[in-house]
């Protein structure tokens, strides 16, 4: 017995042999397993299951619902388009504000200083090694479809596994895990990770060896719980089954014409029909009207009849409108604005301009940025000889910001107060090697302000010009 056990025992006089319980079936283990992966509802009397494990909410959800498709493929395609360069740290309280700058608070305005930051902090360098994994990092994928991965899976599951593994170089190929094929196993200490487990093949994988990063996940079940990422799926599970539910009755009222009702036969002059003729006119009607290819097809009868609706239409249920309500929730949870993928509320140019803006800042930096970051991580063993390298993901070609690069350059030829080389570095453009391109410029007829006032002592101050 535990403690727990033998305090209730001691408490109510029950014998320690009472909780000597037998081991469980393996129905009964089945049964556990099932209920300790899923929630349920108790709907009208019947128990609904909403599967929770990662694998299922996938299939419900990415697999199934293109609302939630379009959310995530917008912003893994829009991560793609970030270019990743190699640099090597110079300056590393520049490289910390320079993070700060691009981190999760970020703005467009803190982005375009972040870029003078980043010249200040970083350098261009080479490592044929490093350069090498960020075109083929391994031989079955090139750069892209790796970052394609890399992001949608941290995306969908709250966590990525990035497996290095090392031959000639100290790092020579990396690989991308399927999470939802992934097991955490807890070490001896709190916070700890014992092994990762790849469950296709039962490959037992050291924690050296995965590079390993995940969505804050609170523990409430169990020792080890917090090891593993909070998947967004998980906490959309409902909204993703009310908004499948909502299309499955849409197409389930389109193909039967509307909403679910009983044909009553009230013909005086013929008798009820038996259950096998009901049975059978059931089936005929079905066969001939039922369908989308039959719908407003007109059925002929020489028996008075009665049809009685027991539902309401799609319009009367507003199936539409709660559509719209679940891309909203899709998109608020990944922290895009719906407008950015054509919500219909409010969506004029300016307002669609601004929220794919917003949802670069918001939503597709931070993903690549935290991907630059496990990167990292993963080249740390090229870290030798007082060489500090890193991965930098460059965000500033995206187009949502270019409308700020305009208004930039717009607010430098207007600050006669810096150099031409310093207007070069906030526009990302090489410094010149030209002396001159690091004088202070000023347009001509340009005054101090200490000039105005001044007058020639031998002119007469009350002639101004207008006689000799």
């Amino acid at each position: 017995m535990n403690f727990l056990q033998k305090a209730v025992a001691a408490t109510f006089g029950i014998k320690a042999s009472s909780f000597n319980l037998p081991a469980p079936t393996d129905a009964q283990a089945a049964a556990n397993r099932l209920f300790a992966s899923a929630r349920f509802q108790i709907v009208n009397g019947q128990v609904r299951l909403i599967n929770t494990d990662t694998g299922s909410l996938i299939g419900e959800s990415y697999l199934r619902n293109s609302d939630l498709y379009s959310v995530v493929r917008y912003l893994v395609r829009k991560g793609m388009r970030a270019n990743f360069f190699l640099y090597e740290v110079k300056d590393k309280k520049a490289l910390s504000d320079y993070r700060l700058l691009k981190g999760e608070d970020a703005t467009a305005a803190s982005i375009t200083k972040a870029v003078t930051m980043r010249r200040k902090a970083l350098v261009d360098t080479s490592q044929p090694a490093i350069e090498k994994l960020l075109r083929n990092p391994n031989p079955y994928q090139d750069w892209k479809t790796f970052v394609e991965n890399a992001l949608a899976y941290r995306l969908l599951t709250g966590e990525r596994f990035i497996q290095r593994i090392s031959g000639l170089q100290p790092v020579s190929e990396l690989y991308v895990l399927p999470s939802a094929l992934m097991e955490v196993t807890a070490g001896s200490n709190y916070l700890e990770i014992g092994s990762y487990l790849y469950t296709p093949t039962q490959t037992k994988l050291d924690p050296a060896e995965v590079i390993f990063s995940k969505d804050f996940r609170p523990a409430i079940t169990g020792y080890g719980e917090e090891l593993r990422g909070l998947s967004p799926l998980k906490v959309l599970a409902l909204t993703t089954q009310k908004s499948n539910e909502g299309r499955i009755s849409s197409i389930k009222q389109y193909q039967n014409g509307g909403p679910p009702g009983v044909l009553s036969l009230e013909d005086p002059d013929t008798e009820p029909l038996t259950q096998e003729q009901m049975q059978t006119y059931e089936w005929k009607l079905n066969s001939q009207y039922g369908g989308s290819l039959n719908r407003n097809r007109v059925h002929i009868t020489n028996m008075k009849a009665e049809w009685t609706a027991l539902g309401l239409s799609p319009v009367d249920l507003e199936i539409s409108n709660s559509l719209q309500f679940d891309l909203r929730d899709f998109c608020r949870a990944y922290g895009v604005d719906s407008k950015a993928l054509s919500d219909p509320s409010s969506s004029t140019y300016n307002n669609v301009s601004e929220a794919k803006k917003a949802a670069v800042v918001d939503a597709v930096i931070p993903a690549v940025s935290a991907l630059a970051d496990d990167l990292n991580a993963c080249i740390e063993p090229f870290n030798v000889g007082g060489k500090q390298y890193f991965i930098d993901a460059d965000v500033t070609h995206f187009p949502e910001l270019a409308e700020d690069m305009n208004k930039l350059v717009e607010r430098l030829q207007k600050s006669w107060e810096i150099t031409p080389n310093q207007r070069l570095e906030a526009q990302q453009y090489e410094r010149s090697p030209d002396p001159m391109m690091d004088m202070v410029w000023v347009p001509m007829g340009l005054t101090p302000i200490s000039e105005f006032g001044k007058q020639d002592p031998g002119a007469d101050p009350q002639n101004d010009g207008s006689y000799a």
